[in-house]
């Protein structure tokens, strides 16, 4: 190995060292930013923004870009918190989910139990009256042809 490879590549590795710096220190400003609301300068934005092959202009609106979608996430990370919290109290008070369907699956088998009970009693009163007017018409039939022999 010549000395012109050996500076070559400690270059390339300070280089890299000082690029995935800036790849941290840009995290680091696009949370601050999305966090306090405290934007850094535009000279700085655009220093870093080489890290990132951004120059001038793109640089200060991908950073505008990765705050905004910072800070829709922690709005749905939080509105995602207070929706699991809600879920947990209703399960906490209710049952879970698959308890509720077996018990609403229960409440469906006795509701048809029950329509099917009504059925079967409105059949036998059906089939009771039916054999009550029949019992009357036939002992109106016997007093015609009988007489007074047969009591009520």
């Amino acid at each position: 190995m010549n000395s012109t490879e050996t500076i070559s590549g400690t270059l390339t590795a300070a280089m890299n060292q000082e690029l995935a710096r800036d790849k941290k220190l840009w995290r680091e400003l696009v949370t601050e930013a999305a966090e306090k609301g405290v934007e850094p300068d535009d000279a700085i934005v655009r220093r870093l923004g080489i890290a990132w092959d951004l120059e001038g202009a793109q640089a200060t609106n991908a950073f505008i870009v990765d705050v905004a979608a910072m800070q829709t996430i922690a709005n749905e990370t939080k509105a995602h918190k207070k929706a699991q919290k809600q879920v947990d109290a209703f399960v906490e008070e209710h049952g879970e989910i698959k308890e509720l369907k077996i018990q609403l699956s229960d409440m469906h088998r006795q509701a048809r139990e029950l329509e099917r009970t009504i059925r079967l009693a409105d059949h036998r009163e059906t089939g009771t009256h039916r054999r009550h007017f029949r019992i009357q018409r036939i002992k109106s039939q016997t007093k015609r042809i009988y007489g007074d022999l047969q009591n009520d």
